[in-house]
């Protein structure tokens, strides 16, 4: 996704809908090259919180159709995490809640892009995107640790990826007022057998 990773931008924009019409033109040229025009295209999508939005986004205007879905994690606050970045009054979540409106302001959303990349060292974020998406915490070395240190390094020398993760940011979080989840998510808990989660029918989740 542009604003993400190593995604050029180009001249797209790093929103929820710009992204939403580069997956979909993205499934329909596997559409044109595998002559999956009338079947479920051979892609399953998953999506963890921004990618989960844009996924359902390309399902629901029905300008292709993948084999299946998967959604990981929506994009709200969460147990303990940010609580040390954003102490306020030691209330309960109104340091994540916190973080979350500045990401929806558009101006001060670049500013906490900016000020999470100067508290924050390529290790420590690598860590923290392990420790949020990780529940066995043993499986995590040290080896894939470095690794993704050195994408987050790499990435955060390009000139204006603040900027474009800002922009991806407010798009995601001026929608969690009104955009549903399709199903009941837990933080960091296990994931349960498919049978349990998938709704038969076309669509299925």
């Amino acid at each position: 996704m542009v604003g993400f990773g190593l995604t050029e931008a180009g001249q797209r924009q790093a929103t929820v809908a710009a992204n939403t019409e580069l997956l979909t033109e993205f499934l329909r040229t596997i559409h044109a090259r595998t002559g999956h025009l009338d079947a479920d295209l051979p892609v399953l999508l998953v999506g963890n919180s921004m990618g989960g939005l844009i996924a359902a986004n390309v399902i629901s205007t029905g300008g292709a159709r993948p084999a299946g879905l998967v959604l990981v994690n929506p994009a709200a606050p969460h147990v303990g995490y940010g609580s040390a970045l954003f102490p306020v009054f030691g209330l309960p979540y109104a340091g994540e809640f916190l973080g979350l409106a500045l990401y929806g302001t558009p101006f001060a959303s670049a500013l906490v892009a900016q000020y999470a990349t100067m508290l924050r060292s390529p290790e420590q974020t690598a860590n923290d995107l392990f420790w949020m998406c990780v529940q066995n915490q043993d499986t995590v070395t040290q080896s894939l640790i470095d690794k993704h240190a050195g994408i987050i390094a790499h990435q955060r020398g390009r000139r204006g990826i603040n900027l474009l993760f800002a922009q991806a940011a407010h798009s995601t979080v001026s929608r969690t007022g009104w955009c549903p989840t399709p199903a009941q998510c837990g933080w960091r808990t296990r994931i349960r057998s498919g049978t349990s989660r998938r709704r038969p029918g076309p669509g299925t989740f």
